[in-house]
């Protein structure tokens, strides 16, 4: 059980960590001019036990890329705080406004369950602008996100595997700048000429994937308010209904 327990944190580092690793050193080699072979395979040369190893070779792989991947983590962070929710329209953000007063996505009820978590009187949603309430509502979703986990697994694990995936696609859109980076200070340097398919292919991977971000990080945060207001609202209904209570 202990194992099981391990299991949504391996996926989360595989998809949020080792693939957008594995697609940067990937970029990178062909930003350089070079070729992964090269890479992984020519500093253990003069060791032929290790360099026609498969098993070695495929076990190097996957940690530099998940190393790779733990160094993009706060590029691709930086990238989706001060990049990506700068741009991004109100219609696509979750927002206190949109939850506390008149917006129909919402129940009354979750309305006013949000209002009681985060301690918000609905006197002062009524006379202030809810925008100050944003940042509290962002933080909080994770609070409750970490709450799931800790006390519901399964809606957890699904909530990670979402997180994962919106992790996902900031890596792999801060990692095409990246190569894209590499490969025009590259071409300078070394005068080997421009990849018009990498450059292409690079920029149409970084579009994607911030537009997939976007939808993404908005259904981790449905799917965590949704799960822990269910959650919350099934808690009470026991002890409601509890005989030990009752009596």
């Amino acid at each position: 059980m202990d194992f099981l327990k391990l299991i949504p944190q391996l996926f989360y580092d595989l998809i949020s960590k080792v693939l957008p690793g594995g697609y940067a050193l990937l970029g990178i080699t062909f930003a350089l001019d070079s070729n992964v072979g090269f890479l992984i395979r020519d500093p253990f040369i003069s060791i032929t036990a290790l360099s026609e190893s498969a098993f070695f070779i495929g076990l190097f792989l996957f940690t530099l890329s998940y190393l790779l991947g733990q160094l993009i983590a706060p590029i691709s962070n930086f990238y989706e705080r001060k990049f990506v929710w700068s741009f991004v329209p109100e219609a696509y953000k979750v927002t206190a406004e949109k939850i506390l007063k008149s917006d129909t996505t919402y129940t009354p009820a979750m309305r006013q369950f949000v209002r009681d978590e985060l301690e918000i009187d609905e006197k002062i949603i009524l006379s202030q602008s809810t925008s100050i309430y944003n940042e509290l509502l962002y933080k909080s979703i994770f609070v409750w996100y970490d709450w799931l986990r800790v006390w519901y697994p399964d809606a957890g694990a699904r909530s990670a595997k979402v997180r994962a995936e919106y992790r996902m696609h900031g890596a792999l859109a801060s990692s095409s700048i990246l190569i894209l980076f590499i490969h025009f200070i590259a071409s300078w340097l070394y005068q080997f000429p421009y990849n018009s398919i990498l450059i292409t292919s690079t920029l149409s991977i970084t579009i994607l994937s911030t537009w997939g971000l976007v939808r993404t990080f908005r259904t981790f945060q449905w799917t965590v308010m949704n799960q822990y207001y269910v959650a919350k609202v099934g808690e009470k209904t026991n002890k409601e209904h509890s005989p030990l209570i009752n009596n």
